[in-house]
């Protein structure tokens, strides 16, 4: 269906609806694990996205972009991707997809071993989040931060922000985020010797 409309998009000459499939088709890709196709559409979605004034589309493209990069190890590329995200999200005050850009951004660091900039960027995202009532990557962010702080050994800190990233995934019934803070709790859990909450 995805491809059907990126089709009629196409002969209409519709770049904002090009953008909108290639990111779908993007995120399809992702979930079947075919990451060179993922990255085809996530660039695709960039550049047709580029030619228009919608930066909020934009900073979430770049960051399927960067996503994308990172599951490749594509470090530097990765890091381009979110930097321009930042970027494009400071010019328009876009606070949610900021957080989400960096929050990306400092568990790009965290894989490359800068733990030193991945706190910052971590930090960053944090007070962005606490700006918003409602922010809905504030569980993904308190995710990240968590991450950070167990590699660099503030295990506490760690386990305050994952029961935080679990508190709103059980709130918003976000069954992945709560998949993957529980991956990350299992880790804390073992570094601390906590085999039946391990387990």
């Amino acid at each position: 269906l995805f491809e059907a409309a990126r089709a009629r998009a196409r002969d209409a000459q519709d770049r904002g609806l090009l953008a909108a499939t290639s990111m779908n088709l993007g995120n399809i890709a992702t979930i079947r694990g075919d990451l060179q196709r993922a990255l085809s559409y996530h660039r695709r979605a960039v550049a047709d996205l580029r030619t228009l004034d919608r930066p909020p589309d934009l900073a979430s493209a770049l960051n399927n972009l960067g996503l994308t990069y990172t599951a490749l190890k594509r470090w530097d590329d990765a890091g381009a991707a979110y930097r321009e995200a930042v970027g494009v999200c400071e010019a328009t005050g876009d606070v949610d997809n900021e957080a989400r850009a960096r929050g990306n951004l400092a568990e790009l660091l965290v894989a490359c071993g800068d733990l030193e900039a991945a706190g910052r960027e971590g930090a960053y995202a944090l007070a962005l989040v606490d700006q918003l009532a409602d922010a809905p990557t504030r569980g993904e962010v308190h995710r990240i931060s968590g991450v950070v702080a167990r590699e660099a050994g503030a295990l506490e800190a760690a386990d305050r922000h994952f029961a935080e990233a679990e508190r709103v995934a059980r709130e918003r019934h976000d069954q992945l985020l709560l998949a993957e803070t529980a991956r990350e709790q299992a880790d804390l859990y073992r570094r601390q010797s906590r085999n039946r909450d391990t387990l």
